[in-house]
């Protein structure tokens, strides 16, 4: 009976540090990636707001009128 109380408790113990660990884990995930997209975002929204890219978009649309 005591080395089934032993087994259950080291399982138990297990199950915990095995759900802690995949919880973190998972944060940590999220706010990485999270960190990583508002990265890109930025990237892609100071690339719409260059002057370069924007004289490109003038440029292309004083063509097209006819």
């Amino acid at each position: 009976m005591k080395t089934l109380k032993y087994a259950a408790l080291i399982v138990l113990l297990l199950f915990i540090t095995t759900m802690v660990g995949l919880f973190y884990g998972y944060r940590r995930g999220y706010n990485h990636g999270e960190k990583i997209t508002n990265k890109w975002w930025i990237d892609q929204q100071s690339t719409y707001y260059d002057a370069t890219e924007l004289l490109k978009k003038s440029r292309a649309k004083h063509l097209d009128i006819i």
